[in-house]
């Protein structure tokens, strides 16, 4: 093999999610696509990956999956790492809205529920759903009805809803970031791309409070849910979100220390998500490659991880997503850039470790050129919290109200 070419298998890769920024990244890498079982340096496998899939990657290879990752980014599982971390840590990584796994801790969500007020609405979100399906905004007292009414066997999590929600022309939005996980160990190497996406609801919002509950449109921001409204893409980029958000406080003169230390926020709250997950992460790499085998292999994966801003620019965690659609099709040039340089900066941070695993020269390369932030050197220390935070602590469990306890 000509050692100044790198090429990649794309015989498992999805052509509806990640076909385009895929060709997009190899091309201007000047990297060769294969879709064959020839020799190649990394695979692309957009399928979640089985324990006996490792035996079609050839030793030193790298492969764009960690074993079980589906599992691990669901809503149940990283609602209880992330509890297991703030146990762990403290309240320093109190970064999610205050969360329940139901039904198993629907008792605690009742006894909470006797201390909120009777105007408190909760989000309640299928455990493995995504794109928006099943999710439904009730107040606390329908909580409990919607949960018993689950199928048998099935689990959820009901969440806090963000009463004051950063809103940008009347209408309520989140921040979608690519976090690139590069070493299938324990602590997990990654990295988060800086261009990330603000995807917009469609409906101008309202408190649910004020009626507009059953309004989804006002209320979610899933790419699917809203562009099946409209027909047209409901992203803007980072860059411009961030600097509206600028032109307001900077208009105001109100909030100016929390919009400077916002990208400091948005960067910890996905270091946090890292951290509850890396720990299990390598065990189940571990347990589907062991030891020869396990240090044979090469595993990284993009993952999506989804923030909302409060009025007070406080970062709040929603959820992950083990396998974030890197679609194209109606993308403007700032959707294309974010999912193309996320793709090429994961393949580039994979092949680095390959070509020379002592030294740092390659990732600090790859960093530069795709704007990637490390997160397993940030580390898990309280951070400031915008200037209303403490308005805002009801969504945050405390250690000692933790269910289970």
């Amino acid at each position: 093999m000509d050692s100044s070419l790198v090429r990649v298998n794309t015989a498992r890769m999805s052509a509806k999610y990640y076909a385009d920024a895929v060709h997009g990244a190899l091309a201007e890498l000047g990297w060769e696509e294969v879709n064959s079982g020839g020799a190649c340096d990394l695979h692309w496998w957009d399928a979640p990956i089985r324990r006996e899939d490792f035996a079609a990657v050839q030793p030193g290879r790298a492969i764009n999956r960690f074993y079980g990752m589906v599992r691990l980014c669901r809503k149940v599982c990283l609602a209880r790492q992330l509890a297991w971390l703030e146990e762990l840590v403290g309240t320093a990584c109190a970064v999610s809205p205050r969360t329940w796994c139901v039904p198993a801790e629907l008792p605690d969500f009742a006894r909470g529920a006797e201390r909120q007020a009777s105007t408190s609405v909760f989000i309640i979100k299928p455990d493995a759903g995504c794109q928006g399906e099943g999710i439904a905004l009730v107040p606390g007292e329908e909580v409990a009805r919607r949960v018993r009414a689950l199928p048998t066997g099935a689990q959820a999590v009901v969440q806090a809803y963000i009463p004051r929600p950063l809103l940008l022309g009347g209408l309520k939005f989140d921040l979608r970031f690519y976090v690139l996980l590069c070493a299938a160990r324990h602590p997990v190497e990654a990295y988060m791309c800086a261009r990330g996406l603000a995807r917009f609801a469609t409906h101008a919002y309202t408190p649910p409070e004020d009626g507009s509950m059953g309004d989804l449109f006002a209320h979610l921001t899933n790419s699917t849910l809203n562009t099946g409204l409209t027909g047209v893409s409901n992203k803007r980029s980072w860059a411009h979100v961030h600097a509206k958000i600028g032109e307001r406080v900077r208009v105001s003169g109100v909030g100016l220390d929390a919009y400077e230390g916002l990208w400091e926020r948005i960067v910890r709250v996905a270091a946090v998500a890292v951290h509850a997950l890396g720990p299990l992460a390598a065990e189940l790499q571990q347990q589907a490659l062991p030891a020869p085998a396990f240090s044979r292999y090469a595993s990284f994966q993009i993952l999506g991880v989804d923030v909302m801003l409060d009025e007070d620019l406080n970062a709040w965690l929603l959820e992950m997503n083990h396998s974030p659609s890197m679609a194209l099709e109606g993308a403007d040039e700032d959707e294309r850039d974010a999912k193309v340089h996320a793709v090429q900066g994961a393949l580039r941070l994979a092949r680095a470790g390959q070509v020379d695993s002592e030294s740092d020269a390659h990732v600090v390369r790859a960093c530069s050129a795709h704007a990637l932030v490390r997160l397993h050197h940030a580390g898990l220390q309280p951070s400031t919290r915008g200037a209303g935070a403490e308005s805002q602590q009801h969504l945050v469990k405390e250690p000692s109200q933790r269910p289970g306890d």
